[in-house]
């Protein structure tokens, strides 16, 4: 007969036992919460270690290996058309019909832009991350194309209502 301790020395209660527990009474949200807590925990034990968050090795002087990379520049993209799209899909300015994603960004209309990244955490897309979580609102921001954008911090658009061509 074994004793209550175990051949490691540990006792059976302290032993470490697989997760037997039934999530299938828990809501899809619920589960999904679960997944990403311990999706999470493993990553930042896989980045204190130097590797991806994934678990691969990334290429020297990078933090994210090469698959993790193109993942996010999808997901940064996808978020960015869908932003887009919630604000017209077009530039904004009079007589500027802008549609390439590339060149279109998302503006202050109220000039506060400044103070209003620095509110948020860091990162490149946390602006669209913000507007996305906030339902897209539409009395603050605006969708304008580069050289309209650049334009409108000092006179405004020299082009407005005029066809923007070259």
């Amino acid at each position: 007969m074994v004793s209550a301790l175990d051949f490691c020395g540990r006792s059976e209660r302290d032993r470490v036992k697989p997760m037997t527990k039934n999530y299938s009474n828990l809501s899809r949200k619920e589960r999904q919460e679960k997944w990403r807590f311990y999706r999470n925990r493993q990553a930042k034990k896989n980045r204190k270690s130097g590797l991806c968050s994934c678990g691969q090795m990334p290429k020297l002087g990078l933090k994210s290996c090469s698959d993790c990379q193109e993942r996010s520049k999808k997901a940064d993209q996808r978020l960015k058309e869908e932003v887009i799209a919630a604000y017209g899909g077009c530039c904004s300015c009079p007589g500027c019909k802008v549609t390439v994603i590339a060149f279109l960004t998302i503006d202050h209309i109220r000039g506060h832009g400044l103070e209003h990244r620095q509110s948020l955490p860091a990162g490149s897309r946390r602006l669209y991350v913000w507007l996305k979580k906030n339902e897209f609102p539409q009395d603050d921001f605006r969708c304008l194309c580069m050289n309209c954008n650049w334009a409108g911090r000092f006179d405004g658009c020299p082009l407005a209502g005029a066809a923007h061509e070259s």
